[in-house]
């Protein structure tokens, strides 16, 4: 009897590795639009039937696996165009959102699966924005 073991040693992510576009969408009105930038910014849109939330703030990749966006300013409205306009956001204070992240790839498309550890915004605990885990396609 022959045994082979194969050991894959996973490389810490880099910004690099999650910079672009990421999107997960059950269907055109329910999903999550993740944005990350070369110089750290992130915005993250959730898409709740004719409503919209966005969470804009700064970034950066802790340990090997783990994404922390402190949150700076966030927005509601039944507008996407209104969202993404970027104007009259809110100020928040104390707000941070911390995943796990794990980058893949299959069928020549790039993935990033995170799972949602925490969320707080203005100091509280507010953990029903996110699914436990949410595997987004890089567009």
């Amino acid at each position: 009897m022959l045994c082979l073991l194969l050991v894959q040693s996973a490389a810490a992510m880099q910004p690099g590795d999650i910079n672009g576009k990421w999107v997960f969408k059950y269907n055109s009105s329910y999903g999550y639009e993740f944005r990350f930038t070369n110089s750290k910014f992130a915005d993250i849109i959730i898409f709740m039937k004719s409503n919209f939330l966005l969470f804009r703030g700064i970034y950066q990749i802790k340990e090997a696996d783990k994404i922390s966006i402190e949150v700076l300013e966030m927005k509601y409205s039944p507008s996407l165009n209104d969202i993404r306009s970027g104007k009259e956001l809110t100020k928040t204070s104390s707000s941070s959102i911390i995943f796990r992240g794990e980058r893949s790839s299959s069928g020549g498309k790039n993935y990033l699966v995170l799972k949602t550890e925490s969320v707080k915004i203005d100091g509280s605990s507010s953990e029903g924005f996110f699914d436990p885990e949410i595997k987004l396609k890089k567009e």
